[in-house]
């Protein structure tokens, strides 16, 4: 540590966790230690505090420190089979906290704590460096970590720091790296997975393009190659480099019974049940897909022998478990563990199923012989079938919508009606609702429906055309031929074993095409088929004879009417000196370009047992004439009605033909006219796919470019100074209204708020914002600027449509000529209230409502009553609402807009406490300031007298 940071300059831009294995009652030392070598702070790990850089925490003895969003926290200190694993605990913590931005170092140390959780940052796309073990002193640990396969970089510890700050400084780790255009990135993209495909076999098109990107930009970061294009042409340089890639981005974090609740769920409330229904010594088949180290298949097989044993009940149980990653299924077949999984497995389950060998668990040998580990492509090869239980936990997310589409059917294909599917806490069967119920949404456990076997599935087929990107010689010419070589022997064992799972578990075979023809055989045939004598000739009619081709005939041409598969049952065919009974299954097939139509015709044999009955008869037979005579006649019949069945069958297709030749002529125009469109197709497919991508790439750029042009529209036409802070209080965005506030400048994005100058008399914003982001508070405050103008200051947490918090909005709404308009509206008050308080007159001040604002002494002297019962009443409802007459509510109401004074309108009413009155009204409109805050100016008048004069 000394060494590592005496090479890291203290202004860096990282800060630093340090987690060690310590006496948990020994304090540590390291804090002085380290201070000789480093101006950085160094402190102890406390709990809630915010992560900041160009720091370093030490993880206190006896507790384990974790991170949440930024902030550590600490826990008392777990331990599991005497081994403390405080460095998994927090690179776990690490991983799922900071994603791509985690970095881990793994140096010197006597355990293998650090691998699982290095494996998790490294699934996540963060970075996983490891010292040389060589220089290390206790070597176990970073070897460890090399042995997962999982490290990035193995350095000594002085050249750490250096690679350290060439990699953060990379974009990638960059918020505001403006990309390339799409268009182009999309293209390196497809010309990167083209190389990947062509040298592997194995297509990550359909992959999510989010994690493609990530995997692709981090091996960039890895290399210092900040554009795409670049990268691109390094990997034509550099073989060794795609497969690296293709290691990243087969990457699949895993580990023993990864989210136990759903193991739990699945072994007492699933497997069980599953069990209990099946008969004693019964087989049962499982299906691990994406099987990665083998962490999920291990635990699914500890799970089976738990519960088969709980219910007193034993099966012959066989699993099969497939990756596409040769290396990983290799890690999964030796089944050697290093001793921190005990952070993931109980104690009675490592005592059972685990033998502890030095720092290392080996699988039981019980476990590991149930389990068939094979090299598979789900998305190339072709799918097991009849599986009781499929758990492919945590692939589907790495797959596009199109691919689960494919995948998902395949799936229920290779289950048996009613078997169990166990998918990944964050995935689901939408893309397939018909094809599975849900029996536990909250573990994601679905059962296979039975949707009869109509539904055709698009299966993958071996091989693929693809144009090869070549990859230039850099070194010797051997190391191309040595890889290619490599290869070759992986796939040469792959097809070995993948062969010798299909022979001991698919049944005989004959794929058939739209003529009845045999396009490829699979297994033992000749038991059921004869070949035909003179020239060679394929046609499945040719090589049956008797009831099968009768039966066979019927079948295929209702299979290929119904597109749905048939079960012939109880076929008798004979073979040698015997009889064989068969089962036949049609099943319809079609091409990944729905342009073919096959049919997959299996011979299914029934047990020996079954056949004893034809056997015991054909034995009889040979010392009895009269049954040979029987059995002469009986043949003859059988060739005379095979002649009717096939004249009758001649006969039908006479019938057809005559269709057929009224389509011919249409098919033999539209054929002609599809050969000259597929030529024109062909020429044109490239271009209209780079074509149909650029414009896809186009339409998103331009709606990107409409909403940034409203939001600019937005910003500046509001009148409200808006200033966009991030996590760190650096500025993202501002209107122009806040310039009023602040002296902000395009360069200031990035700039820390408490960098900028402002025109407030206001000095705790900074602090205030800290606030709002610690707690999630709303904060508004009244400040006041310069020349006398005042603002309402809101400041808010800034949330993301994820609800992630990810800063702070501050908001400066000018309300001084709010506060102008108060003081003009109560000057003027005073003014009125002064003047109406000398008039002998009663008078009564209205707003544009009606609303009395103001009334004189001589009002309340003449009518007898008070300012609490007249202010802010309407007029309407004064008194017993003696002023609640229709003609003056309509006469009020008309003068309004006309801005004109009136005298003299009579109103005779009985008021209270005066009697019978009739009063004379003068109108008058008053304007204070704006329009808006004009009055209604209402003078009274008591000519009673006058009017009875």
């Amino acid at each position: 540590l000394e060494n590592f940071f005496a090479h890291m300059p203290s202004d860096c831009k990282m800060a630093f966790i340090i987690v060690q294995h310590l006496d948990p009652h020994r304090k540590s030392m390291m804090d002085s230690l380290l201070a000789k070598e480093t101006r950085m702070q160094i402190t102890d790990a406390i709990d809630g505090v915010r992560v900041q850089p160009g720091q370093i925490y030490l993880k206190p003895p006896g507790k384990d420190v974790i991170i949440l969003n930024q902030i550590l926290r600490l826990q008392e200190a777990k331990q599991k089979e005497g081994t403390r694993l405080p460095i998994d605990t927090f690179f776990r913590s690490l991983a799922t906290d900071q994603k791509e931005k985690a970095i881990c170092v793994v140096l010197s140390g006597a355990s293998h704590d650090g691998t699982l959780g290095a494996k998790l940052i490294k699934g996540e796309g963060g970075l996983v460096v490891v010292q040389d073990e060589k220089q290390a002193e206790y070597s176990r640990m970073p070897q460890s970590v090399i042995d997962a396969g999982v490290a990035d970089l193995i350095l000594p510890v002085e050249k750490i720091p250096q690679e350290l700050l060439r990699y953060t400084q990379h974009p990638f780790l960059d918020k505001e790296w403006v990309e390339t255009p799409e268009e182009k990135f999309e293209k390196d993209i497809q010309g990167i997975l083209m190389m990947v495909r062509t040298h592997t076999g194995h297509d990550f098109s359909h992959y999510k393009r989010n994690t493609v990107r990530r995997r692709i930009e981090r091996r960039m970061a890895l290399h210092q190659i900040h554009q795409m294009s670049d990268y691109r042409r390094y990997l034509r340089q550099n073989s060794e480099e795609v497969l690296d890639l293709f290691k990243d981005l087969t990457i699949n974090v895993t580990s023993f019974f990864r989210d136990d609740f759903a193991f739990k769920i699945l072994k007492e409330k699933i497997l069980k049940i599953l069990l209990a229904e099946k008969a004693e010594n019964s087989s049962l088949r499982i299906w691990v897909p994406g099987c990665a180290s083998g962490e999920e298949a291990y635990s699914i097989a500890m799970l089976m022998v738990e519960a088969s044993e709980e219910l007193e009940k034993f099966f012959d149980v066989k699993l099969f478990a497939t990756d596409i990653n040769q290396e990983a299924i290799e890690t999964a077949r030796s089944g050697i563990f290093p001793d921190n999984i005990a952070a993931d497995i109980s104690r009675e389950r490592l005592q059972r199923f685990f033998a502890k060998k030095g720092a290392t668990y080996h699988v039981d040998s019980k476990i590991r012989d149930m389990i068939v580990f094979a090299v598979q492509d789900i998305m190339r090869d072709p799918p097991f079938s009849g599986m009781d239980l499929i758990s492919c936990r945590n692939l589907l997310i790495y797959m596009d919508n199109q691919l689960q589409q494919n995948v998902l059917p395949l799936m229920h294909y290779a289950l048996k009606p009613g078997g169990i599917l166990f998918l990944g806490t964050s995935e689901t069967t939408s893309e397939a609702a018909d094809l599975f119920s849900p029996l536990n949404k909250k573990a994601k456990i679905f059962r296979s429906k039975d949707i009869g076997s109509g539904r055709l599935i698009n299966f993958p087929m071996p091989g693929f055309q693809q144009v090869e990107e070549p990859i230039l010689e850099t070194g010797k010419s051997s190391v191309k031929n040595d890889l290619k070589e490599e290869r070759l022997k992986r796939g040469r064992v792959r097809e070995l074993v993948e062969r010798a799972i299909v022979e001991k578990y698919a049944f005989p075979a004959v794929l058939l095409d739209e003529q009845a023809n045999i396009l490829y055989f699979h297994g033992n045939t000749a038991r059921y088929l004869a070949l035909p004598s003179g020239e060679p000739n394929f046609n499945i009619f040719n090589m049956v004879a008797g009831e099968l081709h009768f039966r066979l005939s019927q079948a295929i041409g209702k299979v290929r009417q119904q597109k749905e598969a048939l079960l012939l049952e109880k076929i008798q065919v004979r073979y040698n000196d015997s009889f064989l009974l068969l089962d036949l299954i049609l099943s319809p097939i079609t091409s990944r370009d729905r342009k073919k139509s096959w049919i997959l015709l299996e011979f299914k044999e029934r047990p020996a047992r079954q056949q004893v009955a034809a056997e015991v008869v054909a034995e009889e037979n040979k010392n009895n004439p009269d049954i040979d005579v029987l059995v002469n006649k009986l043949q003859t019949t059988r060739q005379e009605l095979q002649a009717t069945i096939e004249e009758l069958e001649t006969s039908n297709e006479e019938l057809k033909s005559a269709n057929e030749e009224l389509q011919a002529n249409n098919e033999e125009l539209q054929s002609t006219n599809e050969e000259l469109e597929s030529a024109k197709e062909e020429l044109q497919s490239t271009n209209e796919e780079l074509e149909t991508v650029n414009s896809e790439l186009y339409n998103k750029n331009q709606q990107l470019t409409k909403a940034d042009d409203d939001l600019k529209n937005l910003f500046a036409a509001t009148d409200i100074g808006t200033i966009f802070l991030d996590n760190n209080l650096r500025i993202k965005r501002f209107t122009p209204a806040a310039t009023e506030v602040f002296n902000l400048k395009r360069v200031d994005v990035g700039r820390s708020i408490s960098d900028i100058t402002c025109n407030l008399d206001y000095e705790d914003l900074a602090k205030d914002a800290e606030e709002v982001l610690d707690k999630l508070i709303r904060k508004e405050i009244k400040v006041q600027g310069e020349k006398g103008k005042s603002y309402v200051m809101r400041m808010v947490p800034y949330r993301s449509s994820e609800n992630v918090i990810e800063g702070v909005v501050i908001s400066f709404l000018n309300v001084s000529s709010f506060e102008n308009s108060k003081l003009v509206a109560g000057d003027g008050r005073k003014f009125f209230e002064n003047i109406t308080d000398a008039l002998w007159e009663p008078v009564l001040m209205l707003d544009k409502a009606f609303k009395v604002f103001v009334g004189n002494p001589a009002f309340y002297r003449t009518f007898k009553t008070s300012p609490k019962e007249v202010l802010n009443q309407k007029l309407f409802e004064l008194g017993n609402r003696q002023w609640n007459i229709a003609e003056l509510r309509q006469f009020l109401e008309n003068f309004l807009p006309q801005d004109k004074p009136f005298e003299g309108y009579e109103v005779d009413a009985d008021f209270p406490r005066l009697g019978r009155r009739k009063m004379s009204l003068s109108v008058r409109w008053i304007e204070i300031g704006e329009k808006q805050q004009a009055m209604i100016l209402l003078s009274f008048k008591d000519i009673t007298k006058e009017a009875s004069g």
